[in-house]
């Protein structure tokens, strides 16, 4: 599944232990919105559009100084079809340079995005010979949408039922065209996925930071991935929700913090001083050093400047590789407690 861009992971994470500001909430809101509509478009695709064609979300690709993000790209027969989705609500016009909705206009240019993507997509694939026709669209995801804009620009938009007809039509033409298949046609898609992934770039980073300053706006501890409540009980191996009664492994919730943690202050390497002021007081170094050896690589660094490589992802991109394993030491949350004594590993 489609995952958020970092921004809203971000902001997200901001908001599971601060209040956010008007502004932040506004566009934690958009994206969150943004990410209905581009997996509302990928459920279509899925159900509607041709079975036999190589498809790309959420690409970042980059042609000499240019970068781009892309939504979707796809490659039906010898076309390529590149989609930017956008979850507009209400009344929109375009006058050929500005948008303009019901409460304000805005400066941001979408069919210029779309051209700088179209074209950097189309000299990606001139440099290696590969010829294929680009086509863009941007691909307007909600229904209540009234929009407005110049005649010439009309053939580049596609709303939300139109997508649905062009999906239709290239899976009806892929059926009717199945017997008479190019044997050429392998060889295209694997170049075609082949080039754009010499050209992928890692995705785009939020340009947000907190500094340490900021710390104390944030909330200290480890809260229930459930509710989100801090108001916990942590045992020798599990950590329960004293609100929903939710049970999650101590190993994998220490875990799950320390990547939110990194995530919130993705420019800095995580340090057990960095960790000790993000949890509090209540939480004792020797299981924080156990957990960051356990699971963070370390960085060159020693002594008294020791750290770990900090991502600056949330645990379920971080840890990918590593899904099978936590979902393992979930077992332990039916483990009974340790008679309670000097163990500094075990809170009561």
């Amino acid at each position: 599944m489609r995952k958020p861009s970092h921004e809203q992971q971000w902001l997200t994470a901001i908001q599971c232990r601060s209040t956010l500001a008007t502004e932040e909430k506004e566009q934690l809101n958009r994206l969150k919105e943004g990410l209905k509509g581009e997996r509302y478009l990928d459920w279509l695709f899925e159900k509607l559009g041709p079975k036999n064609t190589v498809e790309l979300n959420d690409l970042t690709l980059k042609h000499e100084e240019t970068t781009v993000q892309i939504d979707k790209i796809f490659l039906f027969e010898k076309t390529v079809y590149l989609l930017d989705a956008k979850a507009y609500h209400g009344t929109y016009t375009y006058d050929g340079r500005k948008w303009y909705s019901e409460a304000f206009s805005f400066d941001t240019d979408i069919f210029h995005q779309l051209d700088k993507a179209q074209n950097v997509v189309e000299n990606i694939f001139e440099e290696a010979d590969l010829e294929l026709t680009v086509e863009g669209y941007l691909v307007f995801t909600e229904t209540d949408l009234d929009l407005t804009i110049p005649q010439h620009l009309k053939n580049r938009v596609l709303l939300i039922n139109e997508v649905a007809s062009l999906f239709r039509k290239l899976a009806h033409q892929e059926k009717a065209n199945e017997p008479a298949k190019s044997q050429d046609q392998p060889l295209i898609d694997k170049r075609f996925a082949a080039v754009l992934k010499e050209n992928k770039q890692r995705r785009f980073r939020t340009t947000r930071i907190l500094t340490l300053e900021q710390m104390p706006r944030l909330t200290k501890g480890i809260f229930c991935e459930n509710c989100h409540s801090f108001d916990i009980h942590i045992g020798t191996f599990r950590i329960i929700c004293k609100k929903c009664h939710h049970r999650e492994s101590k190993e994998k919730a220490f875990t799950r913090t320390i990547c939110d943690c990194g995530l919130i202050f993705h420019k800095r390497e995580l340090t057990v001083k960095l960790l000790r002021n993000f949890l509090g007081k209540d939480y004792e170094d020797a299981f924080i050093h156990k957990i960051l050896k356990k699971h963070f690589p370390k960085t060159n660094k020693s002594g008294t400047k020791s750290s770990y490589t900090n991502k600056g992802l949330p645990m379920y991109e971080w840890m990918t590789n590593k899904q099978t394993y936590f979902q393992k030491t979930e077992r332990k949350c039916n483990w009974k407690d340790r008679k309670k004594r000097n163990d500094p590993m075990i809170y009561q």
